[in-house]
């Protein structure tokens, strides 16, 4: 199939085209009639079309190496992004660990506090005991 008019020379012209069978991107050079019974023109012809066939292949490749280039940008981004996630989460991990640390100081230290206020409720209960215990006397000393 004759997709489209890359060139024109002296001696003919060059199409792109698609090998339908093959499905492949080819070159088609037709020759100019008053080129074609001439043997040396059509020698001539002959390697300005495989010249013209290698300019496709050479495109073709280019075109190649560069979706290939993108590709290989793209997986690189890719990469970039999961080692920035990786490091969020190494961070994230590491103030997590510390935020753990804290808690479990601040239980530890919640757990004394708790622990020293029952020992001073058992003073104050203990205080309390002996002031009731002295009014007591003291009232009963003025009943006498």
């Amino acid at each position: 199939r004759v997709l489209r008019l890359i060139g024109t020379g002296g001696m003919g012209t060059v199409w792109e085209g698609v090998h339908i069978t093959l499905n492949t991107r080819v070159a088609i050079k037709f020759i100019k009639p008053q080129f074609a019974s001439q043997p040396e023109a059509r020698a001539r012809f002959e390697i300005e079309a495989r010249a013209a066939a290698e300019r496709l292949a050479f495109e073709r490749e280019r075109d190649l190496i560069g979706v290939i280039h993108q590709q290989i940008s793209a997986i690189e981004s890719a990469e970039e992004s999961t080692r920035e996630a990786f490091a969020q989460t190494d961070e994230l991990r590491a103030r997590l660990d510390e935020q753990m640390t804290l808690a479990e100081d601040a239980q530890q230290s919640t757990q004394s506090a708790l622990a020293r206020m029952h020992e001073l409720q058992l003073r104050i209960d203990e205080l309390e005991d002996r002031l009731r215990e002295r009014a007591r006397h003291w009232w009963s000393r003025r009943a006498v």
